[in-house]
């Protein structure tokens, strides 16, 4: 009986744990009157493998890109299965470049700001356009 306790003890820490972990790669921000849950990269692994492999992303739900520094950060398309709308966003928490309907076939073009970034918001393909979200658009929650 004192075994199947401890278990049940384990199973709920590794749980707990698991929660904690998951919580720690996700956040809401918003821009404008839209709210996003995002799953947040800020490794050199977790960004190279953004969205690669996925079949899909639902409504209201992005990857944000977080980078040490201000930079010239590029995204591609590789092993992509679906469309999206690609935000960069400044250190002062501004949209500055935004790439709309980018489809998987455009690899290996590579899309880059025009100017130092450093964050970058993938979202739905048409989010940009429905939500009206446009260039120095505030991004809230960074």
């Amino acid at each position: 009986m004192k075994d199947a306790h401890w278990k049940v003890l384990g199973i709920a820490g590794i749980l707990l744990l698991a929660w904690a972990v998951l919580q720690d790669t996700q956040k809401e921000i918003q821009i404008g009157e839209v709210f996003l849950r995002v799953e947040v990269q800020d490794t050199d692994s977790l960004r190279t493998k953004g969205l690669s492999g996925r079949e899909s992303l639902r409504e209201n739900k992005g990857m944000l890109f977080i980078f040490e520094e201000p930079g010239l950060y590029g995204f591609w398309m590789k092993d992509m299965n679906f469309s999206i709308d690609i935000l960069w966003i400044n250190d002062g928490k501004e949209i500055v470049e935004i790439a709309e309907n980018v489809a998987p076939d455009t690899f290996p073009e590579i899309f880059y700001p025009k100017e130092l970034v450093q964050y970058v918001l993938e979202t739905q393909a048409g989010f940009v356009e429905k939500n009206d979200i446009q260039l120095k658009d505030k991004v809230l929650g960074l």
